[in-house]
């Protein structure tokens, strides 16, 4: 063999090598190539399953606010009301006043049993009577244990009244109540009503009712 036909040969070999070498890379660039086609369909495939995940989400959370946005319009809206009429003084000459405890729902709900309270301090007495103050009954007031009035500006211990009243939606219901009085003063009234769907607090009412020295005279009315 001459060395010009072995270099041929090692020629030869090296294109036959060369040749191997760039089939390998072009079936590694086809398998890459493959692999991140499957691997960007996966990615695909799951960002449009977390789509598809949050839009049902978002769907079930609208759901949810309307529902209770819907609750909360269907739900009882009472609104307290406080009348107060005017004073006599009675022959013995304590003054006496008739006050008229209302309460109307603004809702589109019914507020069964709903728990109407006038709240007075209790060296006042309270009587239950018709809108003409004719005819009391004399009534035992409750006494509140976390609720207060004031006397003169100062807190003191309060009793009320209580009637449980259905608050039909657009209705108004009344309590009248003869309130007596045994010295002058400023004397703190309350009223408010209570029931599961209504916020504590949230409805009531308060007047000041001032019975000034004069009235104690009798036969001396004098006006709230």
């Amino acid at each position: 063999m001459t060395k010009v036909e072995f270099a041929r040969d090692w020629l030869d070999y090296a294109q036959a090598l060369g040749a191997i070498g760039a089939l390998v890379l072009a079936i590694v660039a086809a398998v890459f190539a493959r692999s991140s086609a499957k691997d960007a369909n996966r990615s695909a495939e799951a960002a449009e399953r977390t789509a598809q995940a949050a839009e049902q989400t978002a769907e079930v959370q609208r759901e949810q606010h309307e529902a209770f946005m819907e609750d909360r319009r269907q739900r009882p809206e009472v609104e307290m009301s406080l009348d107060v009429g005017e004073m006599k003084v009675e022959k013995d000459g304590r003054t006496t006043l008739l006050v008229t405890a209302g309460a109307i729902n603004r809702g589109t709900r019914t507020a069964e049993k709903t728990l109407i309270l006038l709240m007075v301090p209790r060296s006042v007495d309270i009587a239950e009577c018709d809108a003409t103050s004719s005819n009391p009954l004399p009534r035992t007031g409750v006494p509140q244990t976390a609720r207060t009035v004031a006397v003169d500006g100062v807190k003191a211990p309060a009793h009320s009244r209580n009637g449980t009243r259905d608050l039909r939606p657009k209705n108004r219901e009344v309590e009248r109540s003869l309130l007596t009085f045994h010295s002058p003063g400023r004397y703190e009234i309350k009223v408010d009503a209570l029931h599961p769907e209504v916020e504590d607090g949230s409805c009531i009412r308060v007047e000041t009712i001032t019975i000034p020295t004069a009235a104690r005279e009798p036969g001396n009315g004098v006006p709230s």
